[in-house]
Protein backbone atom coordinates (compact mmCIF):
# COMPACT_ATOMS: atom_id res chain seq x y z
CA UNK A 1 0.00 0.00 0.00
CA UNK A 2 1.38 3.41 -1.12
CA UNK A 3 2.70 5.54 1.87
CA UNK A 4 1.12 9.06 2.11
CA UNK A 5 3.82 11.78 2.62
CA UNK A 6 3.50 15.04 3.25
CA UNK A 7 6.09 17.40 2.52
CA UNK A 8 5.70 21.01 4.18
CA UNK A 9 7.79 24.10 4.40
CA UNK A 10 9.52 25.72 7.68
CA UNK A 11 10.21 29.42 8.07
CA UNK A 12 11.77 31.64 10.35
CA UNK A 13 10.44 34.96 12.09
CA UNK A 14 12.30 36.18 14.61
CA UNK A 15 8.98 36.95 16.56
CA UNK A 16 8.32 33.47 16.26
CA UNK A 17 4.70 32.00 15.34
CA UNK A 18 1.73 33.07 16.59
CA UNK A 19 -0.76 30.72 18.12
CA UNK A 20 -3.96 30.51 15.81
CA UNK A 21 -6.58 27.48 15.51
CA UNK A 22 -6.84 26.22 11.87
CA UNK A 23 -9.75 25.26 10.59
CA UNK A 24 -10.15 21.72 8.33
CA UNK A 25 -14.35 22.95 7.10
CA UNK A 26 -13.77 19.76 5.09
CA UNK A 27 -13.72 17.63 8.17
CA UNK A 28 -15.20 20.07 10.68
CA UNK A 29 -12.00 19.53 12.72
CA UNK A 30 -9.83 22.28 14.52
CA UNK A 31 -6.40 22.37 16.36
CA UNK A 32 -4.94 25.21 18.06
CA UNK A 33 -1.08 25.77 17.52
CA UNK A 34 1.57 28.24 16.36
CA UNK A 35 2.61 25.42 13.75
CA UNK A 36 0.66 24.68 10.66
CA UNK A 37 2.57 21.20 10.34
CA UNK A 38 0.70 20.14 13.37
CA UNK A 39 -2.63 20.75 11.91
CA UNK A 40 -1.35 18.81 8.97
CA UNK A 41 -0.69 15.71 10.97
CA UNK A 42 -3.75 15.95 13.03
CA UNK A 43 -6.19 17.11 9.74
CA UNK A 44 -4.46 14.53 7.07
CA UNK A 45 -2.31 12.16 8.76
CA UNK A 46 0.24 11.44 7.13
CA UNK A 47 2.79 8.71 7.45
CA UNK A 48 5.83 10.87 7.18
CA UNK A 49 6.46 14.28 7.01
CA UNK A 50 9.12 15.98 5.42
CA UNK A 51 10.15 19.63 6.56
CA UNK A 52 12.14 21.65 4.36
CA UNK A 53 14.56 23.78 5.88
CA UNK A 54 16.84 26.30 5.20
CA UNK A 55 19.75 27.08 7.09
CA UNK A 56 17.77 30.22 8.91
CA UNK A 57 14.93 27.98 9.45
CA UNK A 58 17.11 25.49 11.23
CA UNK A 59 18.74 27.00 13.27
CA UNK A 60 16.80 30.87 14.02
CA UNK A 61 15.44 31.12 17.54
CA UNK A 62 12.95 33.98 17.51
CA UNK A 63 13.43 36.71 20.32
CA UNK A 64 12.31 35.20 23.54
CA UNK A 65 12.24 31.65 23.25
CA UNK A 66 14.64 29.02 24.66
CA UNK A 67 15.49 27.08 21.72
CA UNK A 68 14.85 27.34 17.66
CA UNK A 69 11.45 27.17 16.01
CA UNK A 70 12.85 23.85 14.72
CA UNK A 71 13.62 21.89 18.10
CA UNK A 72 9.97 23.28 19.16
CA UNK A 73 8.10 21.43 16.01
CA UNK A 74 10.48 18.24 16.56
CA UNK A 75 8.99 18.43 20.25
CA UNK A 76 5.60 18.86 19.23
CA UNK A 77 5.43 16.52 16.72
CA UNK A 78 7.76 13.80 18.47
CA UNK A 79 5.77 10.22 18.27
CA UNK A 80 2.87 11.81 16.33
CA UNK A 81 4.37 11.31 12.74
CA UNK A 82 7.54 9.90 11.10
CA UNK A 83 9.47 13.34 10.68
CA UNK A 84 12.25 13.72 8.45
CA UNK A 85 13.83 17.07 8.03
CA UNK A 86 15.41 18.15 4.32
CA UNK A 87 17.63 20.67 5.06
CA UNK A 88 20.14 22.75 3.57
CA UNK A 89 17.53 23.98 1.10
CA UNK A 90 19.09 27.08 -0.38
CA UNK A 91 18.34 30.73 0.59
CA UNK A 92 19.31 32.07 -3.31
CA UNK A 93 17.75 30.87 -6.32
CA UNK A 94 20.45 30.40 -8.85
CA UNK A 95 19.67 27.71 -11.53
CA UNK A 96 21.94 25.41 -8.87
CA UNK A 97 19.79 26.05 -6.29
CA UNK A 98 17.19 25.22 -8.42
CA UNK A 99 18.33 21.98 -9.49
CA UNK A 100 19.54 21.40 -5.66
CA UNK A 101 15.90 21.97 -4.57
CA UNK A 102 14.62 19.56 -7.49
CA UNK A 103 16.76 16.60 -6.15
CA UNK A 104 16.18 16.83 -2.71
CA UNK A 105 12.27 16.85 -3.42
CA UNK A 106 12.98 13.66 -5.76
CA UNK A 107 14.53 11.54 -3.40
CA UNK A 108 11.87 11.68 -0.93
CA UNK A 109 9.34 10.44 -3.02
CA UNK A 110 9.33 7.31 -4.79
CA UNK A 111 6.45 5.51 -7.33
CA UNK A 112 2.88 5.32 -5.87
CA UNK A 113 3.63 7.59 -3.39
CA UNK A 114 0.64 9.72 -2.06
CA UNK A 115 1.33 13.50 -1.24
CA UNK A 116 0.07 15.83 1.02
CA UNK A 117 2.07 19.46 -0.11
CA UNK A 118 1.94 22.51 2.38
CA UNK A 119 2.89 25.71 1.17
CA UNK A 120 2.13 27.70 4.33
CA UNK A 121 5.38 28.42 5.44
CA UNK A 122 7.18 28.20 1.88
CA UNK A 123 9.61 31.18 1.49
CA UNK A 124 9.82 33.26 -1.14
CA UNK A 125 9.42 31.38 -4.50
CA UNK A 126 10.07 27.96 -3.20
CA UNK A 127 6.44 26.54 -3.10
CA UNK A 128 6.40 27.07 -6.50
CA UNK A 129 9.52 24.87 -7.29
CA UNK A 130 8.84 22.56 -5.03
CA UNK A 131 4.98 22.83 -7.18
CA UNK A 132 6.79 22.21 -10.24
CA UNK A 133 9.01 19.50 -9.07
CA UNK A 134 5.96 17.36 -7.49
CA UNK A 135 3.72 17.63 -10.85
CA UNK A 136 6.60 16.68 -13.08
CA UNK A 137 6.99 13.10 -10.46
CA UNK A 138 3.01 12.79 -10.39
CA UNK A 139 3.93 11.88 -14.17
CA UNK A 140 7.36 10.22 -14.37
CA UNK A 141 6.67 8.54 -10.79
CA UNK A 142 2.94 7.89 -10.75
CA UNK A 143 2.79 9.92 -7.79
CA UNK A 144 -1.28 10.87 -6.34
CA UNK A 145 -1.06 14.63 -5.28
CA UNK A 146 -3.91 14.24 -2.30
CA UNK A 147 -3.91 18.14 -1.55
CA UNK A 148 -2.12 21.66 -2.16
CA UNK A 149 -2.90 23.12 1.33
CA UNK A 150 -2.70 26.13 2.49
CA UNK A 151 -3.36 27.84 6.04
CA UNK A 152 -4.20 31.60 5.26
CA UNK A 153 -3.24 32.83 8.25
CA UNK A 154 -3.50 36.52 8.66
CA UNK A 155 -1.77 38.47 11.52
CA UNK A 156 -4.22 41.38 11.79
CA UNK A 157 -7.08 38.40 12.37
CA UNK A 158 -5.71 36.66 14.91
CA UNK A 159 -7.85 33.49 16.53
CA UNK A 160 -8.91 31.19 13.52
CA UNK A 161 -7.19 30.42 10.42
CA UNK A 162 -8.78 28.62 7.58
CA UNK A 163 -7.18 26.45 5.69
CA UNK A 164 -7.56 25.76 1.42
CA UNK A 165 -6.36 22.70 -0.44
CA UNK A 166 -4.95 24.45 -3.55
CA UNK A 167 -5.32 21.30 -5.64
CA UNK A 168 -7.52 22.72 -8.64
CA UNK A 169 -4.37 24.46 -9.59
CA UNK A 170 -2.38 21.32 -10.04
CA UNK A 171 -5.62 20.00 -11.84
CA UNK A 172 -5.22 23.63 -14.25
CA UNK A 173 -1.81 22.76 -14.78
CA UNK A 174 -2.91 19.24 -16.15
CA UNK A 175 -5.56 20.74 -18.51
CA UNK A 176 -3.29 23.02 -19.81
CA UNK A 177 -0.33 20.71 -20.85
CA UNK A 178 -3.30 18.48 -22.17
CA UNK A 179 -4.48 21.83 -23.84
CA UNK A 180 -1.30 22.81 -25.23
CA UNK A 181 -0.73 18.81 -26.52
CA UNK A 182 -3.98 18.94 -28.45
CA UNK A 183 -3.48 22.55 -29.87
CA UNK A 184 0.40 21.35 -31.28
CA UNK A 185 -0.78 17.30 -32.54
CA UNK A 186 -4.28 17.04 -32.57
CA UNK A 187 -4.08 14.20 -30.12
CA UNK A 188 -5.68 15.25 -25.73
Amino acid sequence: MAQIKAISFLGYNPRGYTETTYVDTINNSRCTTPFFQEALVEFYQPDILYVLLTKTAEIGQPQGESQPTWDTLQQLLQGKVDLKPIKNIPEKHTEADIWLLFEKITDCLEEGDHVIFDITHGFRSLPVLALIAVSYLRVVRNITIKGLIYGAFDPTKPGETSIFDLLPIVSLLEWTTATDQFIKTGNG
